[in-house]
């Protein structure tokens, strides 16, 4: 009985011993047959014959929502007689009231590096309307002011606002003080501008997002203030001082 007994005893772990062989035989068997099975699949493809795509290169385009006129950037206009607003400018800054403020709610270049600027005001009623004015001045920095509305001014950045900085609306960083509105940097195409060798792209200054029918109406309410008053001030002064004015000259 006892011989018996090991007799199965020993033969229960040859059998386990024999399946653990046999098993990765078969899965090499079943591995084998898959291998077969794909290679018949890639033989019977089609194949194609060698593509060659060829293409140029585009150069980034900036966006040109902007034109040149003697020099200058402007993206609406102009709007006001060049000669006019330096002449309301330098009266103001003759015979108004000084006082220094705060660039608060002004989107000022990053070349200024003061908190604030002299703002120069008529402050009782004029016979040509001068005290809708206002003449601010820091450093190089110099832009007139027309109140348009109650709550309302729009700034026009006559100089300090980058190399196409001039007279007349709308140039790099002319606002509407008083009117939320976002400002947002305008590059310019410096291959298309003429800009020598340069060809990349280059900064020309904050513009107001405002829609092109809302700067026309500010433009026009500009443009007709500044020729009222301009014209009203050189007539009412002798030609010498008009033409101190004029040309934007101190007394």
């Amino acid at each position: 009985m006892k011989t018996r007994r090991n007799k199965r005893n020993f033969q229960l772990p040859l059998a386990i011993a024999s399946l653990s062989f046999l098993a990765p035989m078969q899965s090499g068997l079943v591995n084998a047959a898959n291998d077969d099975a794909e290679f018949k699949k890639i033989k019977n493809t089609q194949t194609l014959e060698e593509v060659v795509v060829s293409a140029k290169r585009e150069k980034k385009v900036f966006e040109r929502d902007y034109k040149s006129i003697a020099g200058k950037r402007i993206f609406d206009g102009p709007y006001g007689n060049e000669k006019f607003i330096i002449a309301i400018g330098q009266e103001l800054k003759n015979r108004g009231e000084k006082k220094r403020v705060f660039t608060r709610g002004l989107k000022m270049p990053q070349s200024y590096a003061s908190s604030s600027l002299d703002r120069y005001h008529y402050p009782v009623t004029d016979a040509c309307g001068i005290e809708k004015f206002t003449f601010y001045e820091g450093g190089d920095f110099r832009a007139l002011g027309h109140r348009q509305s109650e709550k309302e001014v729009l700034i026009d950045v006559m100089t300090g606002g980058g190399p196409f900085s001039a007279p007349g609306v709308w140039g790099p960083y002319d606002q509407v003080r008083g009117k939320r509105h976002k400002m947002k940097m305008i590059m310019g195409d410096a291959k298309s501008d003429g800009m020598g060798l340069m060809e990349s792209g280059y900064a020309i200054g904050m513009k107001a997002k405002l829609p092109t029918y809302v700067m026309q109406s500010y433009g026009d309410k500009f443009n007709i203030a500044i020729d009222k008053a301009g014209q009203c001030l050189v007539d009412k002064t002798d030609e010498e001082a008009a033409n101190r004015l004029i040309s934007g000259k101190s007394n």
